[in-house]
């Protein structure tokens, strides 16, 4: 008898043939998944294992760019990868991974002014032991310079420029103005500096600005022109006295004078690179910016005061004990200070969160103290001595002096007798020091350069002084300094 279809039987029947459609292209979209994802492997598998990414190829870096990576297009051995990096010259750091991705950590800074090259052969891959193609590629760091106050001729008063790798000097500011205090940027491509017009009838006129000095670091197919000049603060109101940039660019505290009352000066903020200043409605002398810009330390005659500028908030860290202090070392984390006594000696501390430890006690002056860059744990100093001029007199003569900050421990590294007003400058890469030698006269009120104390400057020269590797137990050869040329007060760019 045959069988009659009902009309349920006949949905039942179309119902399933739905499925069946939907189950063959679920599998047909698996089976294309499946393939593609296999031909990728397949693809990946046939090329070569290779560096794909070198995060410093071509790049200028400096002290600030602590690390490279390489990526890889194929998962390494990485135990190969390591044993047969090479860095010409050597570039000590630490290895670490992830996935396909090799981190390299400086350990120590690069040297400025060089170029390294990195190779990497017969390293292999994690699955079937396959060679790496070769890689070579080089990267450079960023060149030695400085800028300094002209002394003589067309360069006096000038803010200046000394490529020290390209042995090229560069005259940053115009004619017309006279430089008192300049500051960089981290990126080394702006410097900030105050100034007065040339002739000193308006030295009480101080304005800030910035100056381009043509180094391109970022970007170096991009021509930068070195001189552009830009005003930050005029002196219309007020006048500039001081002013501290932080070390990341970030954070500019000025400290401004009224024209009309002498008596009334301010702080003045910004927190933003291009950004004009702000009242930050408190009163200093002295005063220093941390590093990262969080902090000010202000110094007064009751005491340091450190006031916090990212937390308005926080509670401000007073040191009665302390009548001045001289640096935050390059995290922050540690302050230099200085603690006088009763018996009229003076000494230098270095101060943390947790410790106060005492480094040297002296009769005559700190002028100076500056982190050792490359491992933080040495400051060089300069101090003064007492000695007799003649049977009558009594003066002090700087020098230059290490400190170890672990067992206290001075080493005399320079005297410079007949150097009143010396200033010093370390390389960001703690390769050497530059510093100053001024012939000072009393001022006549004509001359545009003067000391800190107020003498006209009718002469000054350069040196530099290449720094040893100190070691624990003194015996070390001193390096002489070399003459460069004509200037003053030098300082390093980052």
């Amino acid at each position: 008898m045959p069988i009659k279809f009902t009309q349920n039987t006949r949905k039942i029947k179309k119902k399933r043939s739905k499925e069946q459609r939907l189950y063959r292209m679920v599998l047909s979209g698996i089976l294309a998944f499946v393939v593609v994802i296999g031909m990728a492997y397949g693809y990946a598998n046939a090329q070569s294992p290779q560096v794909i990414q070198f995060s410093w190829k071509d790049k200028q870096v400096g002290v600030q760019d602590d690390g490279f990576t390489l990526t890889f297009n194929r998962k390494m051995n990485r135990e190969s990868v390591e044993e047969n990096l090479l860095i010409k010259p050597s570039l000590p750091g630490k290895i670490s991974w992830s996935e396909r991705k090799m981190t390299y950590q400086l350990t120590e800074l690069p040297s400025y002014g060089t170029t390294y090259s990195i190779q990497l052969s017969q390293a292999k891959t994690a699955r079937d032991n396959t060679l790496i193609e070769p890689f070579v590629s080089k990267f450079k760091t960023r060149d030695r310079a400085f800028v300094y106050l002209g002394v003589e001729r067309k360069e006096q008063g000038r803010l200046v420029l000394y490529n020290l790798t390209q042995q090229k000097k560069t005259l940053l500011t115009p004619a017309h103005l006279t430089v008192v205090n300049f500051e960089p940027y981290p990126n080394s491509d702006r410097i900030l500096f105050s100034a007065f017009p040339r002739n000193g009838r308006q030295k009480n006129a101080q304005q800030l600005y910035t100056v381009t000095t043509g180094l391109n670091y970022q970007d170096i197919s991009n021509n930068v022109t070195a001189g552009e000049i830009e005003s930050v603060l005029d002196s219309k109101n007020d006048s500039t006295l001081r002013f501290d940039l932080s070390a990341n660019g970030k954070t500019l505290v000025v400290q401004r004078i009224n024209a009309n009352n002498l008596e009334d000066s301010e702080l003045w903020i910004s927190t933003q690179e291009h950004s004009k200043p702000q009242r930050l409605g408190m009163k200093a002398g002295k005063f220093i910016v941390s590093p990262n810009g969080e902090n000010l330390a202000i110094i007064k005659a009751e005491g340091v005061t450190l006031v916090s500028l990212s937390d308005s908030e926080k509670t401000a860290q007073l040191y009665p004990e302390y009548d001045s202090m001289i640096r935050f070392s390059p995290t922050g984390s540690q302050k230099l200070m200085v603690k006088s006594h009763e018996d009229e000696t003076r000494s230098l501390f270095l101060v943390t969160e947790t410790e106060e430890k005492e480094l040297f006690t002296t009769e005559a002056s700190i002028l100076d103290c500056k982190f050792e860059p490359r491992e933080q744990r040495t400051v060089y100093c300069l101090k003064t001595e007492i000695v007799e001029a003649d049977e009558d007199t009594l003066v002090e003569e700087p020098y230059l002096a290490a400190i170890d900050l672990e067992t206290a421990n001075t080493i005399p590294l320079l005297a410079l007798p007949n150097y009143p007003d010396v200033k010093m400058t370390i390389a960001p890469d703690g390769i050497a020091i530059l510093f100053d030698q001024v012939v000072a006269t009393v001022s006549d009120g004509n001359n545009d350069l003067s000391t800190q104390n107020g003498q006209a400057i009718s002469a000054g020269r350069l040196w530099i002084l290449p720094l040893p590797e100190i070691p624990k137990d003194k015996n070390f050869n001193r390096i002489p300094p070399e003459e460069l040329f004509a200037g003053f007060r030098p300082l390093w760019l980052p």
